[in-house]
């Protein structure tokens, strides 16, 4: 049986990793190392060697910084491949995690094996670059898996959703998990984390866009191949039903791991839900913000549930 590319998605903070270290627990699924690879979707990635997507204007500052590059060089396929190709050894290969420690493809691949597959996709990629891209992604992903019996290969990139019409070209057959959580929760999160807006406010303006070019992700993908989770729902309010969503969309038996798993760590209170309440100037001027922002996604067809 042949892998199977699942990926979860949506904005940061929202449970995209969480989900993919439960469904890791399943003896079916093997979940990348590191859980986002970033190869794919970072500017400068597969999908831009391949396709010419849209810009977006809420890249990282990483790439940011890839972004001029490509576009100038979005006629030259040589030095394409060659500016891919410097970030798979390089960045994408090793960066510095928050405990210190080695982050990147190094977590999960040998260098010696890595570079064996550049080479032959550098080979193959001047016959057929979109062929050779998508069975590059399927070696690497098959470098890593050591377990049997593996019928999906997981990361969990926030950006997967929003690229799903294009990772949907580039590897058809593709899964997607679209993660949402209460934004007022993932905006005072993402307010301590080294990547998008510091102010909270600001930062459910950043949650805001994201909800709305995951959705528009999803659109593009047939609903056969994706599901919307509610992090609340998985965690507190809908737990078994949203659990036997999960099983029921990747047409996989229940895991002994993956339910124990489930039961000890999936809990409200590692989830930190309404931290903001006591911890943040403006709780009251920041709660009006989110109900403005509910309402004006809504007048776009998006409604999310309010918990709380």
């Amino acid at each position: 049986m042949s892998l199977i590319p699942l990926f979860s998605g949506g904005t940061g903070r929202s449970g995209t990793t969480i989900i993919v270290n439960l469904l890791n627990r399943h003896e079916n699924i093997h979940s990348s190392m590191p859980r986002e690879i970033r190869y794919l979707t970072d500017r400068a990635g597969l999908l831009d060697l391949n396709y010419r997507r849209e810009d977006d204007k809420n890249l990282s500052l990483t790439n940011k910084f890839k972004r001029p590059a490509m576009y100038l060089l979005q006629y030259s396929p040589y030095w394409k491949r060659k500016i891919f190709l410097s970030g798979m050894q390089n960045s994408w290969w090793s960066t510095k995690g928050k405990n210190g420690n080695p982050r990147g493809l190094v977590q999960g691949i040998e260098r010696e094996k890595l570079q064996e597959l550049l080479d032959t996709f550098e080979y193959d990629s001047k016959v057929d670059l979109e062929e050779a891209a998508a069975q590059l992604f399927f070696q690497l992903a098959a470098a890593q898996i050591s377990k049997p019996n593996v019928r999906y290969f997981a990361d969990s990139t926030p950006a997967n959703i929003s690229n799903a019409e294009y990772i949907s070209r580039l590897l058809p057959g593709s899964r997607f998990i679209n993660m949402v959580r209460d934004g007022r929760d993932v905006a005072f999160s993402v307010s301590k984390q080294p990547f998008g807006p510091n102010d909270p406010f600001l930062a459910l303006d950043w949650w805001k866009n994201r909800v709305l070019v995951s959705a528009k992700g999803m659109q593009k993908v047939s609903l056969k191949l994706s599901i919307e989770m509610r992090l609340e729902d998985l965690i507190e309010f809908r737990r078994e039903e949203s659990y036997t969503k999960i099983l029921d969309f990747l047409e996989l038996p229940d895991s002994v791991r993956m339910r124990e798993y489930f039961a000890l760590n999936m809990n409200t209170a590692n989830m930190h839900a309404g931290a903001w309440k006591k911890d943040m100037v403006g709780a009251s001027k920041f709660e009006i913000r989110y109900t403005e922002i509910l309402a004006e996604l809504l007048e776009q067809g998006i409604v999310i549930e309010k918990f709380y």
